[in-house]
């Protein structure tokens, strides 16, 4: 694998202002944004710069993060399943001192990349809740800079909901800006612009609710409009910062990824058909999320794949990427996904199943088929909502269930604790219990 991406680094163009020539990466990860609100999915909502993108890059129709953002965003930083990372679910349960950071003690795909050589930031939205309680909280995840847009409210300050007033961050110096997208895109222009002769890395977080919405309660409007505001522009912000990349000199040689950490929180419309939403649900559109990858050195675009991602799969995939290697100490679940991407036909390359889990809920799908920890059998293709039963006659699908048996049966064997992290129950059919700011 690294000889193959090697040789491809070896044929990219040379950039005049780079001598190590391995490629910038870029990930936009948003929150709260399921297939049923992208158009080129096949939503009713227009997403038109999403839709540019998917046309320049490969489109992913089966891909799967968690139910739970934030378990979610563990999982595609560390390579590894819940079980392993020892990230708690969401609940209103957990102590207050038990945030993120303290859940996580292995390396990151950031900070194996920092080491490597690579100018690491974070740039968009982001908890900074954490950097209050913890400012060394970026630098132990990887980061070099920072530039973050707090969507929660300052203490004892109220947001300005006319203006979009945000709380921005920006390396430890608090401020309070009018338009915190474009002081985003004019920090990451000033970072891309920069004559360096190392590779960037920069982490886009965004959350379609609590940055762009001027409602404190976005989910409880009972015709998704002000939702579709939000969504709308959301793809108008990442259209410009589209344009930021497009526009710097090395952009052939840039992997842009764009991805979400759940399904969304309003339901939209799939397909021609109402769609339940997915944010929080322990079920397939829970994790089934978009995801886009746009490689010009590696790939022409313009190309739509069935094969099966799931998060574990970016950190390996990224150093792949930087042609470097996780620790001894660090086992990665996932495959990277470099062959597919490169639209390789080999069946040995690629995945034959993904896997999602949040809590003690996990649940396994190949291509058609879903069967969670409860016993849950689902024809995903016939049912996408997972209504009904399987069809009796089916003759395909005992042999389908009795595969992925066997492979719930092995990550049902992990260890379920961590520490001093004990994973709590969840009641199956039950959906997730958000924590505050979540």
């Amino acid at each position: 694998m690294k000889l193959m991406i090697f040789t491809a680094l070896i044929c990219m163009p040379l950039s005049a202002a780079k001598s190590d020539e391995r490629p910038n990466i870029v990930l936009v990860a948003v929150e709260e944004l399921g297939r049923d609100w992208v158009s080129c999915y096949g939503a009713e909502h227009e997403t038109p710069n999403i839709d540019r993108f998917a046309a320049e890059g490969v489109r992913y129709e089966i891909a799967w993060s968690t139910p739970s953002p934030q378990s979610s965003r563990l999982t595609l930083l560390t390579g590894q399943y819940m079980f392993r990372h020892g990230n708690l679910s969401l609940s209103k349960q957990r102590p207050k001192d038990r945030e993120m950071s303290k859940t996580l003690n292995v390396p990151t795909f950031i900070s194996i990349l920092r080491d490597s050589g690579y100018a690491t930031v974070l740039s968009g939205t982001s908890e900074n809740d954490l950097l209050k309680q913890r400012p060394e909280y970026l630098t132990q995840l990887g980061f070099h800079e920072h530039y973050i847009c707090d969507p929660l409210r300052p203490v004892n300050q109220k947001i300005d909901s006319e203006k979009g007033i945000r709380q921005i961050n920006k390396n430890d110096d608090d401020d309070l800006l009018s338009d915190g997208s474009d002081r985003i895109h004019s920090f990451l222009i000033d970072f891309i612009s920069r004559e360096r002769t190392d590779p960037f890395l920069i982490y886009y977080p965004l959350s379609v609710v609590d940055e762009f919405s001027k409602s404190s309660d976005v989910s409880t409007q009972d015709n998704g409009s002000h939702y579709a505001k939000c969504i709308a522009e959301l793809d108008r912000v990442f259209g410009q910062f589209l344009d930021v990349i497009n526009k710097a000199k090395d952009s052939h040689n840039t992997i842009v990824i764009f991805t979400s950490l759940s399904g969304s929180s309003v339901g939209g419309n799939l397909n021609g058909q109402i769609f339940k939403h997915g944010r929080e649900q322990l079920a397939n559109r829970g994790a089934h999320v978009p995801f886009i990858v746009r490689a010009p050195f590696l790939t022409k675009g313009n190309r739509v794949s069935r094969d099966l991602i799931d998060f574990t799969d970016l950190c390996p995939t990224l150093l792949d990427l930087g042609n470097v290697d996780p620790p001894t100490e660090m086992p990665l679940d996932g495959k990277s996904f470099l062959p597919s991407l490169g639209g390789t036909e080999d069946p040995f390359l690629k995945r034959n199943w993904i896997f999602s889990q949040v809590g003690d809920f996990q649940m396994v799908r190949d291509w058609t088929h879903l069967l969670d920890n409860a016993g849950n059998f689902h024809d995903l293709t016939e049912d996408p909502l997972q209504e009904k039963q399987i069809n009796p006659l089916d003759k395909i699908a005992p042999g389908r269930r009795l595969r992925l048996e066997m492979i719930l049966k092995r990550f049902s064997s992990q260890t379920m604790t961590r520490g001093d992290v004990v994973i709590p129950k969840i009641n199956q059919g039950s959906t997730l219990v958000p924590d505050d700011g979540s």
